[in-house]
């Protein structure tokens, strides 16, 4: 592969992988049946969106995608696609050709670098994966459709097309998130230049949120999900960081009036509740959308952890506030998360870092408490070289099972090791992450 590419490629995987839904019928078709299915007959919870599939919901673009079969991974150490076979335990790039060197060349499917990437998910029977081309006259945004079984990569659209500014061009954070055949996509650019577009899979057709599809003064949108019949999505307004919704069909937006010092952290919980952070992190607050009515409606608290006495450390009887960063959800369970861990077992020993993660269920009831740095202390470290030091990238809510990235805090070492444990297991406090496989950051 053409390692000169590696070096814009690099900003561009910075891109917010903001979580497209898999779903389990073909592109054009409606997915998500099964999960609508499976979920509509518990009366206490319903998740409107008929896309979500918890195996593709992250706000990250490097974290795995999951099928019944295997993993999929973006590798951005050499910029190449891995498929992950859970029956054979190996790892390969996406490719079908016995031949192939994957070497970058255009036949690879997992290694093409005709394109720069910035964003991928699985949807319907096809990945989908949001590029940015360049030639030496012209840039072009696309999305494209490769097969699972790495046979083939096809363009579905073009997204824009403009004059390569001479100057160069770069882009970032640019994501893109699909519901209900619906694709959002936005792009963002060297030189302040903004956009977002919509693609309809069925038609192939693409349209513009702005008058202008790429310029200055358009506004900057993130954090897009989809629900029901909108695509939901955060943008600044001053200091401010305001919710937004536009309805699928007609492009009618609203915003939300929620307390002051919204977070952008949020949860579409049903047609009329979304559970959002303020900047504090203390509490969970709850929106509803049909009385315009907010309420702080849970309380985060934690175990306060410090000396106890005759020279030991630990998790005392009294509680104090919690303060959560991120809120996540798999489609049943709510997960407010404090600071991500960033030690392995050497540290965790020696010092104590506050790392909780609260499990709420649909009503925002907490249900469990998770102990994140007595969780690593309790992993399986004789599965991998090195025990001294690492730090968590993200959970990722697969079903019935959770899993967990961590690699080495040292830069010189390209392990990444993957770590499972029941769904059942972590919302009843005790988790049992147990090893499944590693790949490397070549």
């Amino acid at each position: 592969m053409r390692k000169g590419l590696f070096a814009v490629g690099a900003i561009l995987c910075l891109a917010v992988f903001a979580g497209c839904s898999e779903g389990k019928d073909k592109l054009g078709e409606q997915p998500g049946e099964a999960t609508k299915a499976a979920t509509s007959g518990k009366k206490e919870f319903q998740f409107v969106s008929e896309d979500f599939e918890p195996g593709n919901m992250t706000k990250y673009m490097l974290a795995m995608m999951k099928t019944d079969k295997g993993f999929y991974r973006y590798n951005s150490g050499d910029g190449a696609l891995y498929y992950y076979d859970t029956a054979t335990e190996k790892s390969m790039v996406l490719c079908n050709k016995p031949e192939c060197r994957h070497d970058g060349n255009e036949f690879c499917v997992g290694t093409n670098d005709k394109y720069l990437y910035l964003d991928q998910c699985l949807y319907g029977d096809r990945m989908l994966r949001y590029a940015l081309e360049m030639t030496e006259t012209q840039c072009y945004f696309k999305v494209l459709s490769v097969a699972l079984d790495g046979s083939v990569m096809d363009e579905i659209a073009t997204v824009l097309e403009f004059a390569r500014p001479t100057e160069g061009f770069s882009a970032f954070h640019c994501s893109m998130y699909a519901h209900r055949n619906k694709v959002i996509l936005t792009m963002n650019g060297s030189e302040d230049y903004y956009g977002v577009a919509s693609l309809d899979l069925n038609t192939k057709e693409v349209t513009y949120w702005y008058e202008e599809p790429f310029g200055k003064e358009n506004e900057v949108i993130f954090d897009v999900t989809g629900a029901g019949d909108y695509f939901y999505y955060c943008k600044k307004e001053g200091k401010k960081t305001v919710l937004y919704r536009r309805h699928i069909e007609t492009g009618a937006t609203e915003s939300f009036r929620l307390l002051p010092n919204f977070a952008g952290e949020y949860v579409v919980l049903d047609e009329d509740r979304i559970a959002y952070l303020k900047s504090t992190g203390k509490v969970v607050c709850l929106h509803r959308i049909s009385t315009g009515e907010n309420v702080e409606q849970t309380k985060l608290m934690r175990h306060y952890y410090g000396y106890l006495g005759d020279g030991l450390y630990g998790n005392g009887p009294e509680k104090k506030d919690g303060q959560a960063y991120r809120l996540e959800t798999d489609g049943t369970y709510v997960y407010a998360v404090e600071a991500p861990l960033h030690y392995g077992k050497a540290q965790a020993e020696r010092a104590r870092t506050e790392a909780y993660i609260y499990v709420l269920n649909h009503e925002l009831e907490e249900v469990a408490l998770v102990d994140m740095e007595k969780t690593v202390l309790e992993l399986d470290f004789e599965a991998i070289e090195w025990a001294s030091q690492c730090y968590t990238l993200t959970l990722r809510y697969m079903g019935e099972d959770i899993y967990w990235e961590l690699v080495p805090a040292d830069a010189s070492k390209t392990e990444t090791y993957v770590f499972r444990c029941k769904r059942s297991d972590f919302v009843a406090g005790e988790p049992k992450f147990t090893f499944v496989y590693q790949y490397n950051e070549n």
